[in-house]
């Protein structure tokens, strides 16, 4: 019993020094802070924030994946649910991590749109989510339908009846598909360094499309499997009018 106590808190603070080293934070400067782990699997990194006194709650859709029991642990907050929609009140947190997790929450531009609106929504003035290591990226259109899209394109080159609504959709995922076309033959003819440093470039854009504050960062290079950066999104606080008043200027 006391072997397996002590590989779990080998696991767990193993766990903790990749979200530190990936994610350019330390203890000390989560002290004091609301800690939201997005994507923590089994909570190994608040299980570490905890003896330090460092206050963490945990968030997961899937528990299933990494546990056999298939349930998240009962000794740290953990709460089951998909990070497109938080059960937090707004300004709940001070930093947000989700280490290698976001890739596995989204698909399209509006998942991604949607996981930075609930993170800020989440968030307190001057709060902070930190993500990655490594781009992400999204899809033109979501997996589920390609066949749909694939039928469309049949459609239109044996010029068989559309509908208005495949028309309308056709009309509205198109240049997304041709945008993803063109920065993959862009890709495919640079070599790998050049090529991940692209499409990180990429990411970036995608992401300051939807809050123009997120900013990419160098992060702990001996980590290439998941490649070397990491994205950060600042809350920024309110703005006070010239009577240091705490209520926002109104318009």
């Amino acid at each position: 019993m006391e072997s397996n106590n002590a590989e779990n808190i080998t696991q767990q603070e193993n766990t903790a020094d990749t979200y530190l080293d990936d994610l350019g934070v330390n203890w000390e400067t989560l002290k004091g802070k609301k800690v939201l782990d997005l994507g923590a699997g089994l909570a190994r990194f608040t299980q570490a924030a905890k003896r330090r006194g460092v206050n963490v709650i945990s968030i997961d859709r899937h528990p299933e994946w990494h546990s056999d029991e298939g349930t998240p642990p009962k000794d740290v907050p953990y709460a089951i649910a998909d990070g497109l929609y938080l059960p937090f009140l707004d300004n709940s947190f001070d930093v947000i991590l989700s280490r290698a997790a976001v890739h596995s929450m989204i698909e399209i531009q509006e998942d991604m749109e949607q996981l930075i609106n609930e993170a800020k929504r989440v968030l307190r003035e001057g709060g902070e989510f930190r993500f990655g290591p490594g781009a992400v990226g999204v899809r033109p259109i979501r997996e589920n339908e390609w066949d749909k899209w694939f039928e469309l394109v049949d459609k239109v080159r044996n010029k068989k009846e559309i509908t208005p609504e495949e028309d309308a959709w056709g009309e509205k995922v198109y240049p997304r598909i041709e945008q993803e076309e063109k920065e993959e033959e862009e890709l495919k003819h640079l070599p790998p360094e050049q090529r991940a440093r692209r499409a990180q470039r990429l990411f970036l854009v995608q992401l300051q499309s939807i809050d123009p504050l997120i900013s990419m960062h160098e992060g702990n290079k001996n980590r290439d499997y998941y490649g070397d950066v990491y994205f950060v999104l600042k809350k920024p606080p309110a703005i006070t009018n010239r009577n240091n008043s705490s209520k926002p200027v109104m318009g």
